[in-house]
C-alpha cells in the first residue's frame, strides 16, 4: 500500500514538474539582422566563399569528409541563390512584359 501511494505521488508530482515547465517555455521571435531595401545575395555570396576556404583547409589537411560537408554547404547556397535570381528575374521579364503592353496599347496603369 505505501509503495503504491509512494508511486502515485512520484508520478503526480513528476506530471506537475512536466506542466510547470511547458507552461513557463517561451519562445522568443528572433529578426534578420538586416538594413531595410537590401537582399541576402551578397550575404550568402560571401558566407559560400568562406565555406570553400574551409573545404580548402580541409583538404589542404587531408580531411576530405569534411571538406564534402563545406562543398555541399556552398552547393546548397549556390542553388537558392540562383533560384532566386530566375525568379527575379522572370518576374522582371512579367513587368516588363505589362509595361510594353500597356505603352503599345496606350493604356494607363490603374
Amino acid at each position: 500500500m505505501f509503495a503504491k501511494t509512494t508511486l502515485v505521488l512520484i508520478t503526480i508530482l513528476q506530471a506537475l514538474t512536466l506542466a510547470m515547465t511547458i507552461i513557463s517555455f517561451t519562445i522568443y521571435p528572433v529578426y534578420a539582422q538586416t538594413s531595410v531595401g537590401s537582399n541576402m545575395s551578397s550575404s550568402m555570396i560571401e558566407s559560400a566563399r568562406m565555406h570553400i576556404r574551409a573545404a580548402d583547409k580541409a583538404l589542404a589537411s587531408g580531411n576530405a569528409t569534411g571538406a564534402d560537408y563545406y562543398l555541399s554547404v556552398v552547393n546548397n547556397t549556390v542553388t537558392i541563390l540562383l533560384s532566386r535570381a530566375s525568379s527575379d528575374l522572370y518576374v522582371l521579364q512579367m513587368e516588363s512584359r505589362v509595361q510594353y503592353l500597356l505603352v503599345s496599347k496606350q493604356v494607363s496603369p490603374q
